[in-house]
This record gives C-alpha cells, structure tokens and sequence, in this order.
C-alpha cells in the first residue's frame, strides 16, 4: 500500500544548488525573528486577543483571561433557526415519512418554557409543519416546490428574529468581554498595539460578527484602517493558541520586511507572488 501524500517542506530547495542553502538561511533567520516577536508577546509587550470556538481568550504576560462569548441562550437560538432547514433536508429526502415532522411537533411541544422565555411562539411553526404534510399528503408523497417555499416563507419573520438575538447576545458578550480587557492592559498605546485572532473555519460566514466587531473595535482604538486591517486575523483551521500566537508573529516579522522592501507594513500579509501571478495572467491572456 502506498503512503498517502502529504505536504513537503520546500525551506532547503533547490537541494541541488547552494541556493537551497540559501533559502535554508533565510527560513532559519525568520524564524528567531519569529521568536523574539513571540517573546515579546510573552512578555505581554504585545497583546493578543484569540476568538477560540465560544470563547475568547487574551493572552498577556504568560497568563490566559478567559471570556464566554457564546451562551447557552445563543446555542438556543442557533438550533432554533436550523429547524427549517433541518425539515426541509428530511421532506425533501423522503416526503412520504409525516413521522418526521410529527416527532418535530412532538420536540416543539416539550421546549415550549425554553421557547417562551426566547419569545419565540410555536404556533406559526406547527401551522407551517402541518400545511407542509398536508401538502406532501394531497400530492401523493411528493414535495412540491410551492410548498417549501410557503413553508420558508411563513417561519422567515420569525428565525430572522431568531438569528438577529443570536447576533445580539454574541455582539453583547464580546463587548462586555473587550471592556474588560481593555481594563486588564491598561495603557492605551499598548491596546492599540493588540492583536485580534478570529479561529474560523473554511466557511466564508464563520465568526464574521467576531471579525467585523474586532475590526470596528480596534479601527475606534487606532483610527486607523491599516493597523486595522494588518492587526485582525481571519485564520481558517486555526485551533489552538499556540498556532494563534505563531501567526500573530508572522504577522510583526512581515510587518518589518514589507515596511522595508515594500514600502507598506500590509504588503506581505497578502500573497505578493500570486499578485504578481495576476499582472502576469494579464500580460499573457491580453496577448
């Protein structure tokens, strides 16, 4: 059996020519100035805020504050605003089985104290799961397009409702939780210099109200649209605080190089060879 692929490292190529060399130096040389950006973040020189799965950890001086972000009442409303969704997968993949939506009604009915201190009212949602059976019903097991879309259409007002306290309790969490922050670092300056790491995911809308709220949040402390812009990260896969911290320290080593080569300290936070790749595409397809 063959060993799968896997990602190689390129640090010592070419391997044939003392250019591998080279580049083995160069890589060895970025990364003690990625240690001393990192220990200045252990020092608590630089901070550094981390959005990590519901919560929000700073991490100052070699210790860790800890903020919930996402409650229990939050995780409510999310489930609450995928049911739809969810009836809509089960129709869809088997429209003659009303057991489904049965059960559902059965569920509703058992969260009924949850749903009313959401003030979320269950009667458009049963009245909406019992057009749609009876639907599936007079067209002998078959979903109609119509009839999804009546469905979506009738629970719309209240899951936006939904979604939009999710984003209220979300949005209140981590103000209260950057408040506090702010107290803990203390000087101005030193806030300002904060590093803003969102954990998300591979999906697009993943922890965006984290990303934008950061984004408004530090464009306030520094009114400045380029601290801003190189100081919040969106990191896709990233799930530890160490992996966090390491990019945040890619980030100040590349900061120096693009001020010095570039011109601008955000010029190596975005992909310059594929930038050039685009200059070149336009050359050669426009010929």
């Amino acid at each position: 059996m063959t060993q799968p692929l896997e990602l190689q490292d390129t640090a010592d190529k070419p391997t044939s020519s003392p250019l591998g060399q080279l580049n083995q130096l160069f890589h060895q040389e970025y990364q003690h100035w990625q240690n001393l950006a990192q220990q200045k973040i252990a020092t608590g020189e630089i901070p550094v805020a981390i959005r990590l799965d519901d919560r929000l950890v700073l991490v100052l001086a070699n210790q860790e504050h800890v903020y919930q972000i996402n409650t229990d009442r939050y995780h409510e409303l999310k489930a609450l605003s995928h049911i739809p969704l969810a009836i809509y997968f089960i129709v869809a993949r088997s429209p003659s089985d009303l057991h489904s939506l049965s059960a559902i009604k059965e569920q509703l009915a058992a969260l009924s104290d949850i749903l009313d201190a959401l003030n979320v009212y269950t009667d458009p949602i049963r009245c909406a799961l019992d057009e749609l059976a009876e639907s599936v019903s007079v067209n002998s097991g078959v979903l109609a397009y119509d009839a999804v879309k009546d469905f979506a259409r009738h629970l719309k007002p209240n899951f936006q409702k939904l979604l939009a306290e999710a984003a209220d309790d979300e949005i209140t969490q981590l103000m209260a939780a950057m408040s506090a922050i702010k107290l803990i670092v203390g000087d101005t300056e030193q806030c300002a210099e904060m590093f803003l790491v969102i954990c998300g995911g591979h999906q697009p809308r993943y922890k965006q109200i984290s990303k934008q709220f950061f984004e408004r949040w530090l464009r306030q402390e520094t009114n400045s649209d380029t601290e801003t812009t190189h100081r919040v990260i969106y990191a896709e896969s990233c799930k530890t605080l160490d992996e966090a911290i390491k990019l945040v320290s890619t980030r100040i080593v590349s900061a120096n190089l693009g001020e010095v080569f570039l011109h601008s300290p955000l010029s190596l936070d975005e992909d310059v060879l594929g930038n050039a790749g685009i200059a070149a595409m336009d050359r050669l397809l426009n010929n």
